[in-house]
């Protein structure tokens, strides 16, 4: 099982919140961040971290007015013995993973209003919101067996590997560009 605990930074645009991490890669990036789906879910180790990372984004990209800086735990079932361990848990995601491009998509629950991720079940979850699988939005299922459901979809329609993971994600401050 992989634990990941740490912050992250959400600028806000027109069009979708992205998570950013911290840089683990040496190309790809213009700055000290990385897209949180692309660094192997890499979060920064401090809030101080986050925080400069946004205040660095903000100032190079004009399409984003504000950041949300946010806490993020996740665990992720890395074989399918431990896939089993998440029967009674929730605030579920699947993950789509692609080794070729290096990316690690969140899926999570379908939310009224939202786009989803048709064909696939649900909708990928910075287009939902960060809209989790939990028992309220599952019923009458568990929220393990919609995103089981959702990763074995993932693996027969995307010819992809795909696991299930816990995502908790809690918004801590909100900054704002510097004019």
């Amino acid at each position: 099982m992989r634990k990941i605990e740490g912050y992250v930074f959400m600028p806000h645009n027109e069009r979708v919140t992205f998570m950013f991490g911290r840089r683990i890669a040496k190309t790809g990036s213009d700055g000290n961040y990385d897209n949180f789906e692309f660094n192997d879910f890499s979060p920064y180790k401090t809030r101080l971290e986050a925080t400069a990372g946004a205040r660095e984004l903000l100032s190079k990209r004009q399409d984003a007015t504000k950041a949300d800086i946010a806490r993020v735990i996740m665990e992720i079932a890395e074989n399918k013995g431990e896939v089993e361990l998440f029967v009674n848990k929730t605030n579920l995601v699947s993950i789509m993973i692609d080794e070729d491009q290096g990316l690690r998509i969140l899926y999570g629950a379908l939310v009224q209003g939202f786009r989803p991720a048709y064909p696939l079940p649900g909708a990928v979850l910075k287009d939902n919101g960060y809209v989790t699988y939990t028992r309220a939005n599952s019923k009458p299922l568990l929220p393990f067996k919609r995103a089981l459901y959702q990763a074995k979809e993932i693996n027969r329609q995307g010819q992809l590997p795909a696991t299930i993971a816990t995502f908790k994600l809690k918004i801590l401050e909100t900054i704002l560009r510097n004019k």
